[in-house]
């Protein structure tokens, strides 16, 4: 049996970790989503895709995937390998997902530490002092990408704002657009926070 990938990326703060929890709770066929869960680079000339796919097909189950801000940067390799890729941009409100990362910021800050950024080591902020302004570019060239990316593959990838992600009737539609056979698990999992 084929699998089915499933790739879906966002700015990060958006709802990408609710979004691989919702996906991976579906039952049939069996299904296996990680959140930033591969060896993955922001920056293609540096990413093994080849070795990473490879590693996202050895996953269990039918459908695969892995939802991470990077995969952005990696989708014509995606396309090109594997055309039916399922492919899912999930978009928080421009204020909300700043004021997300800028809170999270400032509370590593109060607490004596530096922003660990763990997975995010070579996310393209302008600098490493991930101030206020340096966040709020970042977001903005991310949705610029966004912009980019969607008119390059028109049709190809499934916009999900967070706002709808507890819309029960807007994730069956999603689930069905993946190729998930129903009964769908339709569970809200994205509580609203900062």
């Amino acid at each position: 049996m084929e699998k089915t990938i499933i790739i879906g990326y966002g700015t990060g703060r958006c709802g990408t970790k609710s979004l691989a929890t919702f996906l991976s709770m579906q039952p049939q066929p069996a299904c296996h989503v990680t959140h930033e869960g591969l060896p993955m680079s922001w920056y293609p000339a540096v990413a093994n895709m080849r070795d990473t796919m490879t590693m996202l097909e050895s996953y269990p189950g039918h459908f695969v995937g892995d939802v991470g801000f990077y995969w952005i940067n990696h989708l014509d390799y995606l396309f090109e390998k594997y055309p039916e890729a399922k492919v899912i941009n999930i978009y928080r409100d421009d204020d909300e997902t700043i004021n997300s990362f800028c809170s999270r910021v400032r509370l590593k800050k109060l607490n004596g530490k530096n922003y660990n950024r763990g997975g995010w080591y070579d996310y393209p902020f302008d600098s490493d002092s991930d101030t206020d302004q340096d966040i709020v570019r970042t977001i903005y060239r991310y949705r610029y990408l966004e912009k980019i990316v969607a008119m390059k593959y028109p049709g190809k990838i499934f916009c999900l704002r967070l706002d709808l992600f507890n819309n029960m009737a807007h994730m069956a539609r999603l689930l069905e657009w993946i190729g998930f056979e129903r009964p769908y698990h339709l569970e809200p999992c994205h509580e609203h926070r900062t």
